[in-house]
């Protein structure tokens, strides 16, 4: 995974994924929080690489990831 937010996904990976695709995706978020996302669709792809757009995710999931992306905050900040 290379970019994270609350609302999408970049990473890259072997998957047979196609533009227009809605997927589901589970995700282990640093250290170890498994989050599942229930409905994505894949916006772009190139070669390997996807951005994928979360559609349905559970509240759990969503807090993990919010809770994620609240901690290392700091680490984007100039």
């Amino acid at each position: 995974m290379w970019n994270l937010s609350s609302i999408g996904w970049r990473f890259t990976g072997n998957l047979p994924l196609r533009v227009g695709e809605v997927c589901s995706l589970p995700v282990t978020v640093p250290p170890s929080q498994l989050v599942y996302v229930a409905a994505g669709i894949v916006r772009w792809e190139r070669g390997e690489e996807y951005d994928v757009e979360t559609l349905v995710v559970d509240d759990e999931s969503r807090d993990e990831v919010e809770d994620y992306l609240a901690q290392h905050s700091n680490d984007t900040m100039v």
